[in-house]
């Protein structure tokens, strides 16, 4: 497994967490902490697809 797929992995996995933290954040009624997190969670999302395509 080459570097850049391991950067890869690495910000899909972040992106899940910041999702996951977001969706506790917004059960527990702290809804401008969950807004933060699920921006965070999209950006990783989009650097990890637009790190992918590089690699193509």
């Amino acid at each position: 497994m080459g570097k850049e797929k391991i950067v890869f992995i690495c910000f899909l996995l972040a992106a899940l967490c910041f999702f996951a933290v977001a969706v506790m954040n917004y059960m527990d009624k702290d809804t401008a902490q969950a807004v933060t997190y699920l921006l965070l969670g999209i950006t990783f999302l989009v650097l990890s697809t637009t790190h992918g395509k590089k690699d193509k």
